[in-house]
C-alpha cells in the first residue's frame, strides 16, 4: 500500500517561514538585566523561540544587586530582526534593561 507522501512541515507550515528568517544576519549578543522571579528563563526564552531563532549561547548569573540576574544571549539575527526581539523582551514585566553588547 502507497501511503501520500507529506512534507516534513506540512503539520507546521509556520516552520518554513521561521528557519528562513533565522537563516541570515550576524551573531548578535545582548546582555538582558532582569528580575530573578520563576519562569523569567522560560518567557525570555519564548520570545526567540516564537520568531524561530535558535539561541547559540546563554549565560545566566547572578547580578551584584540582590534579587536580579544578567542573561547574556547571542543568537543570528538582521537588524530588524534584533530591534523585534528588543521590542518583544521589553514587554516582558521582569526585564529591567537590555544592552546590545558589542562584542564579535
Amino acid at each position: 500500500m502507497n501511503l501520500p507522501q507529506r512534507s516534513p512541515n506540512q503539520d507546521l507550515p509556520w516552520l518554513d517561514e521561521a528557519v528562513f528568517l533565522n537563516s541570515g544576519g550576524q551573531e548578535k549578543q545582548l546582555c538582558v538585566k532582569v528580575f530573578r522571579n520563576l519562569g523569567i528563563l522560560a518567557r525570555v526564552a519564548l520570545v526567540f523561540s516564537r520568531r524561530g531563532f535558535d539561541i547559540s549561547k546563554l549565560e545566566f548569573n547572578p547580578a551584584h544587586e540582590e534579587g536580579l540576574a544578567n542573561l547574556e544571549l547571542s543568537f543570528p539575527a538582521n537588524e530588524t530582526q534584533m530591534e523585534e526581539v528588543i521590542r518583544d523582551l521589553r514587554r516582558i514585566v521582569d526585564v529591567i534593561s537590555i544592552t546590545i553588547s558589542s562584542d564579535s
